[in-house]
């Protein structure tokens, strides 16, 4: 099986969970991650912005965003560069539908 082949499989079985399983299931991964990112003092976290049938991690951005720096993916051209968001209002719709940071969040730098 190809990856392409493979993403297209998993996106479909991610389509198919019900909207209450999703939502339960992006509450616990959540709730560990912040656990975890509170645990051993992270500052610094690149996250994403999901799809409807992914897992949701806004809750995590939300409950700590005063306490670390976050960093999201945006893709320009076919590089992946890392903005650092302070609101989830910064992100907008961009290629195919995924939400990234918008043009004037800062782009990470290494030394932070």
């Amino acid at each position: 099986m190809t990856k392409k082949e493979a993403r297209k499989v998993y996106r479909e079985l991610r389509k198919n969970i019900s909207v209450a399983d999703r939502e339960e299931a992006s509450r616990n991964i959540s709730k560990r991650i912040v656990e975890l990112i509170e645990k051993e003092d992270y500052k610094r976290v690149l996250m994403y912005a999901a799809l409807p049938e992914e897992v949701n991690l806004d809750a995590v951005f939300d409950c700590l965003k005063g306490e670390v720096k976050f960093y999201f993916p945006r893709v320009n051209k076919e590089e992946m560069e890392f903005y650092r968001v302070t609101s989830l209002k910064e992100l907008e719709t961009g290629n195919f539908g995924v939400r990234e940071p918008k043009t004037e969040c800062a782009k990470i730098q290494y030394d932070e």
